[in-house]
């Protein structure tokens, strides 16, 4: 038996090659383990092969809405729906550069968890894979890899009294578990 601690897994679907290994490494550099493909039928091969073979599904998929291979990613993510038992397909985000069109699409809540505006920078990624995960899974606690904390030196605010101020309760709670796994006595307030 493993103890190893649940090292969270992204999948990147952009036909733009810049944007994927952007997303790829922003995903990376969380502690997550990123995997990328330049169209939605990889993805699909991808997910139908682990559910047959009965390999874990990964946390959650970024896909981006406009693909070059003629599957774009609503469809892509609808398709994953049809295919998988209902509450067996991975958290998605819907990756636009035209967020408010996206969010104005009837049938984008029922496909996918979060939309993620281009381009991301790490915040707007955390937040919406966040949003995403709890949002799927009820709770984010596996967001952050417990290596690249141990890497970071781990322990490295002992009594540390910090106030840390935020409007999501989402981020405060994230915030509040790395701060205490670090040693720090943390005061949350959302005002």
């Amino acid at each position: 038996v493993s103890s190893a601690p649940h090292r969270m897994e992204a999948i990147v679907v952009e036909d733009e090659a810049v944007q994927r290994e952007r997303l790829s490494a922003l995903c990376s550099g969380f502690g997550w383990q990123a995997r990328s493909f330049a169209e939605a039928g990889s993805l699909i091969d991808l997910i139908l092969e682990r559910q047959q073979t009965g390999q874990p599904m990964p946390d959650v998929l970024l896909v981006d809405w406009n693909l070059g291979d003629g599957l774009d990613g609503i469809s892509a993510m609808r398709r994953l729906r049809e295919l998988l038992p209902a509450g067996s397909v991975p958290a998605a985000l819907l990756i636009t550069q035209d967020e408010r069109r996206a969010l104005q699409t009837e049938d984008i809540v029922d496909v996918v968890d979060a939309v993620l505006a281009k381009p991301a920078n790490p915040s707007t990624l955390f937040n919406a894979v966040n949003e995403a995960i709890a949002k799927r899974k009820g709770g984010s606690e596996h967001l952050l890899d417990q290596s690249v904390i141990r890497r970071l030196g781990g322990g490295l605010l002992p009594d540390v009294r910090l106030l840390v101020v935020d409007d999501s309760d989402i981020n405060l709670e994230v915030a509040r578990r790395m701060l205490e796994r670090q040693g720090a006595v943390v005061l949350c307030d959302n005002h």
